[in-house]
């Protein structure tokens, strides 16, 4: 509807992405829609991204906390009509690790 919206990952405790509505300027409670489940909890580093795959198509990307087997990137196609489900989560990548460049230098916060 041309309102800036939220897409916010769970925490530790949950593996679903969420979309948060923008109810306006009439204000009010913003609707949470859940976006997928990915089976992996602690979901961030959300972006938006026209093109990702050469289709034409818009996606969000994001991935999962580092876990045992390693951080995965998701990305799922924004749909025609975003009340209705979304399928086509991809995993892009898995297993990634790359290290933190802070704490390769020592870095304490």
């Amino acid at each position: 509807n041309g309102l800036g919206d939220i897409v916010c990952g769970s925490d530790w405790q949950a593996d679903r992405l969420c979309w948060w509505e923008n109810p306006g300027p009439a204000g009010g409670d913003w609707p949470c829609r859940v976006i997928a489940h990915t089976g992996l909890t602690q979901l961030h580093d959300t972006l938006v991204v026209h093109n990702l795959k050469g289709d034409g198509r818009t996606y969000i990307a994001f991935t999962n906390q580092l876990g045992a087997d390693g951080t995965t990137v998701w990305c799922i196609p924004i749909p025609e009509d975003p009340y209705q489900e979304w399928p086509e989560l991809e995993a892009m990548a898995t297993r990634r690790r790359v290290a933190n460049p802070a704490s390769e230098r020592g870095y304490q916060p």
